[in-house]
């Protein structure tokens, strides 16, 4: 279909389209080039951590940094809520997933379910910021973890600048990735990166990053020495050009931030008082980045016929997410109906809307007005 309204689009300028084409335009190092530690030195600073690792995707930092932990024929526990790469990275890894249910205030995985699925085979925990809000059980998550010897690694895929008592998600647990796909805060096309301040993770990880090659003081493609290479790895690297286009995306991040925020209060604002919608909470000192609006409605019925709407408006709406755990991939596993009864229920009740730094206002309207519209009618 033809939308009126994306999902979601990318905010750009001129400057992204410079830094790409200085990179194209040398005819050299569009690989390995000198804008990957550049830009791995940025997010350091901005992240405030030890370790930063670009990747081609948040699926492959994730998939890494799994392995860096040796999570085979072990335990990993997972949202059903989420994108399905978070526990596909598991699988890939050679870990076994184990569903944990999620909670009704930030969409996060729910603490007191999750302390119920630990085992002793349980080696790593992920956690899940969704949308760009901060999980309000992340300290508590950590907290148990380092008490039962547990890695707690963070999805922060969506939420690069949230911040939970002035501390960036992504650097709470003993590792993160955020990605860098299209409808995230800061785009470079496909990209992701690994984050950490374990230096044992960071070193493992940057073999498997790039086919397990011991670095030189001369980078592979300008040395006219071999390397050693000390485990089979990948071959994930970012490439140069898409470094160069998150650099300059990065220096634009509080000005993207601020306009998600503005406009996300403005939305949730005009429609705060149907008592038959609801949105993810800001919890405490928590600060959100607000990828996503996503409306939770009191039943699917409502939420169906509001998504109807939007669609002869030709206005895109899309569940995120659909629960992993109903995939057919994962019933191959066993996992079945009813497993997560609050997942699945909280699944058919919420709607993403369009959403993006540039969206208009205007469009904004047109957004509130079909929501105002169905409840108008209704009540």
């Amino acid at each position: 279909m033809n939308w009126k309204i994306p999902l979601f689009k990318t905010y750009t300028d001129n400057k992204d389209v410079d830094a790409v084409s200085r990179v194209i335009q040398r005819g050299t190092f569009w690989a390995d080039g000198p804008e990957i530690k550049k830009f791995e030195d940025e997010l350091k600073n901005f992240l405030n951590c030890k370790h930063c690792l670009t990747f081609n995707s948040g699926t492959s930092a994730l998939h890494i940094l799994l392995e860096t932990i040796g999570v085979r024929d072990k335990e990993v526990l997972v949202p059903s809520f989420s994108f399905i790469a978070t526990v596909n990275a598991v699988l890939l890894a050679g870990g076994k997933p184990v569903f944990v249910e999620t909670e009704n205030e930030t969409f996060g995985i729910d603490y007191q379910d999750l302390k119920t699925k630990v085992t002793k085979n349980t080696k790593a925990i992920v956690g899940l910021h969704y949308g760009g809000f901060p999980s309000k059980d992340t300290l508590k998550i950590k907290e148990f973890a380092e008490k039962n010897g547990i890695m707690f690694f963070e999805d922060a895929a969506a939420s690069l600048g949230a911040k939970i008592n002035d501390q960036n998600v992504g650097t709470i647990g003993d590792g993160a990735i955020f990605s860098f796909c299209q409808n995230k805060v800061i785009s470079t096309g496909e990209g992701g990166v690994l984050v950490t301040n374990n230096n044992e993770i960071f070193q493992k990880a940057k073999l498997l990053r790039s086919h397990g090659r011991v670095d030189t003081q001369q980078s592979y493609f300008e040395s006219s020495l071999d390397n050693d290479y000390t485990e089979p790895g990948y071959n994930l690297r970012m490439p140069s050009m898409n470094a160069a286009l998150g650099s300059s995306q990065l220096k634009k991040i509080q000005t993207i931030i601020n306009l998600r925020r503005e406009k996300y209060e403005y939305l949730k604002n005009s429609l705060r008082h149907f008592e038959g919608i609801s949105f993810i909470s800001e919890e405490g000192n928590n600060y959100s980045v607000c990828q996503m609006i996503t409306i939770r409605f009191k039943d699917e019925k409502a939420k169906l016929e509001v998504k109807k709407a939007f669609d002869n408006e030709k206005i895109m709406t899309k569940t995120y997410f659909e629960p992993i755990h109903l995939k057919s991939l994962y019933a191959k596993y066993g996992f079945k109906k009813e497993d997560l009864p609050n997942t699945e229920n909280l699944s058919r009740q919420v709607l993403t809307v369009p959403f993006f730094p540039q969206i208009e206002y205007k469009e904004l309207d047109l957004i509130i007005k079909t929501i105002t519209n169905y409840f108008n009618k209704v009540n």
